[in-house]
């Protein structure tokens, strides 16, 4: 409630200063109020990054699983998925892959070069996995 508030504030002052750069005597019309509201909304300073920016300056924090970024970024797995293919190639040599391993015999998934997390382990069909943990390093 408190920033529906706030921006209704400073709606209001960006409507003000619309109406103060029109000249006083000319009546507003609908459409120009609807071009003031519009550009309001549209041109504001918010933060403007895409969801694979966000991934990349995430990673560069620290390691993260997929299941961390999309309940940080509200996307689903599935998308954090494509979207960490796309950034291990944009990125290529700061991008880091710490590989999953089965939590019943220890076998690391060493060779495989997808990002998505196995169903099963090779070696004792255990689906007892842990997830691959992703970062960037500068």
């Amino acid at each position: 409630m408190l920033i529906h508030r706030v921006l209704h504030a400073s709606y209001k002052k960006a409507v003000n200063k619309a109406s103060e750069a029109l000249d006083g005597n000319h009546r507003v019309s609908s459409a120009q109020w609807r071009l003031i509201r519009y550009n309001y909304i549209f041109n504001r300073s918010v933060d403007m990054t895409t969801i694979r920016q966000s991934i990349i300056e995430l990673l560069y924090t620290g390691e993260w699983t997929a299941r961390d970024i999309s309940k940080l970024r509200h996307i689903s797995e599935k998308d954090v998925y494509g979207h960490l293919d796309h950034i291990k190639k944009t990125v290529r040599e700061h991008f880091r892959m710490r590989p999953a391993e089965c939590l019943h015999c220890g076998f690391r998934f060493t060779k495989r070069e997808t990002t998505r997390s196995p169903g099963k382990c090779p070696v004792c069909r255990g689906e007892h996995i842990q997830d691959p943990v992703f970062s960037c390093e500068p």
